[in-house]
């Protein structure tokens, strides 16, 4: 950088020889009054005159880093020479004298403005977009805390880590930095997403088939998830449509029957025989799929066929090679006719409540093959943690259709629903006991109801 002095009677004088010397390349550093010295007695003392010091820029525009730094000049013009009132200039006073004299400069000062303007449209775009990232941050961060404290919820609940993530991705979509804080919203979102994720086998319900086939690993309560069916159904209707039942007479029991294929659990057959004996209902075992066939022509016109399926561990192929085979009897494509009416099974998963998220897809991934239609869920009594169920029931995509909550028979078997999963819930703040879930549809009307509580 080079650098240039310049005396002249005043300011006004120096900035114009400046201007003649060195352009609008030239920038103003520094300026000193000079007291004129006396030459003696009787002759009249040389006048004042004013001393500026520049330097060459190679840039016409305007920067803070082509102005003075405080302090740092005062402390440099104060060791070359002394200062007296004019003393240095700050920061904004150079800037507005630098910015004056460049401007005056006849042609190449109106470029200079011109670039000024530039730099300072540049300067406030940038401004804006560090203001932008600013929020982002800040919103990221109150995104991460929220997103915390509902994951640990979550957890809580014993849902799994994948569905965990979807629900977040969701709940935290298009959020602002007010709606973040508000707990009850992300409450209410995540809540309308959970309620949302599984189905409920409403058909199975209102209307059982014929013929329903019970599947599921060893120790799920298969057997005693039968003999809750059988029981519920001798004097409820099967199917939407009974028979009339003329006025003050007892509607006739349902012809129900039990068939057991299970030849390998030691006391299954007996621990069947046992509950038909109580409820009245004839249990029959079928060892190939010929007498399958064979059993379900001869009982065509039984209102409800229950079978009960092997009971032993998923990993074994040669057993369900053979549950395969002898089930193919009623799951065919053709389906079973009977009595002249076409006959389609109704496959059902059954699930234990206390198995693991992964065991039970695991389980659902080797019972598909037999065209499960939707679950079951057991041993409800024996767990408070409904996220595994629902993590399984969402991502197999399988509806859930009846639970059965304790041993006792048939009281402990009710038909699923969303507002017995949804009021299982822990850890949110939103009063679940109070709230109908059926139908849910829309988080927004949680968020107020929960308001009013």
């Amino acid at each position: 950088m080079e650098y240039f002095t310049v005396t002249a009677g005043s300011y006004e004088a120096a900035v114009k020889k400046i201007r003649e010397l060195y352009g609008s390349q030239a920038r103003i550093h520094s300026r000193k009054t000079v007291k004129g010295k006396s030459k003696g007695l009787f002759r009249r003392a040389s006048p004042d005159f004013v001393e500026v010091v520049g330097y060459l820029s190679s840039s016409a525009l305007i920067s803070t880093s082509t102005m003075p730094v405080p302090g740092e000049n005062e402390k440099q013009h104060a060791a070359q020479a002394p200062v007296e009132d004019a003393g240095l200039r700050s920061i904004s006073e150079e800037a507005v004298e630098t910015a004056s004299f460049t401007a005056a400069a006849p042609s190449s000062g109106i470029a200079s403005v011109h670039q000024d303007a530039a730099a300072g449209r540049a300067l406030e775009e940038l401004k804006k977009v560090r203001r932008e990232l600013a929020r982002e941050r800040k919103i990221n961060k109150q995104q991460e805390d929220a997103a915390s404290a509902l994951k640990d919820i979550l957890l809580e609940n014993d849902f799994s880590r994948s569905y965990i993530d979807r629900l977040t991705s969701s709940v935290f979509k298009g959020l602002t930095s007010t709606q973040l804080r508000d707990r009850l919203l992300l409450e209410s979102r995540a809540l309308g997403f959970i309620a949302e994720s599984f189905q409920i086998d409403m058909d199975a319900q209102d209307e059982l088939s014929r013929i329903v086939v019970l599947m599921g690993p060893t120790g799920v309560g298969k057997t005693t998830t039968i003999a809750k069916i059988a029981a519920h159904y001798l004097y409820k209707p099967v199917r939407k449509k009974p028979a009339p039942v003329q006025a003050g007479s007892r509607r006739e029991k349902n012809s129900i029957s039990i068939v057991s294929i299970d030849n390998y659990r030691i006391g299954a057959v007996n621990q069947i025989e046992t509950f038909g004996e109580i409820l009245s209902v004839p249990v029959t075992q079928i060892n190939s799929p010929l007498e399958l066939d064979r059993y379900l022509r001869d009982n065509s016109h039984d209102d409800l066929i229950l079978i009960d399926t092997i009971g032993k561990s998923p990993r074994d192929q040669d057993i369900f090679d053979e549950m395969h085979r002898i089930l193919s009897v009623c799951g065919s494509r053709t389906g079973y006719r009977g009595g002249g009416t076409k006959v389609k099974p109704r496959f059902f998963l059954t699930l234990s409540a206390s198995m693991k998220t992964a065991d039970m897809l695991k389980t659902v991934d080797r019972f598909i093959p037999f065209r499960v239609s939707s679950l079951i869920i057991t041993k409800l009594d024996e767990t408070e943690l409904m996220g595994n169920i629902l993590s399984a029931a969402s991502d197999s995509r399988l509806p859930i259709a009846f639970l059965s909550t304790g041993q006792k028979v048939p009281q402990d078997l009710e038909p699923a629903s969303v507002g017995f999963f949804m009021r299982k819930l822990k850890g949110f703040t939103v009063d679940l006991e109070h709230l109908n879930f059926g139908g849910f549809k829309e988080p927004q009307a949680l968020h107020q109801a929960a308001r009013l509580e």
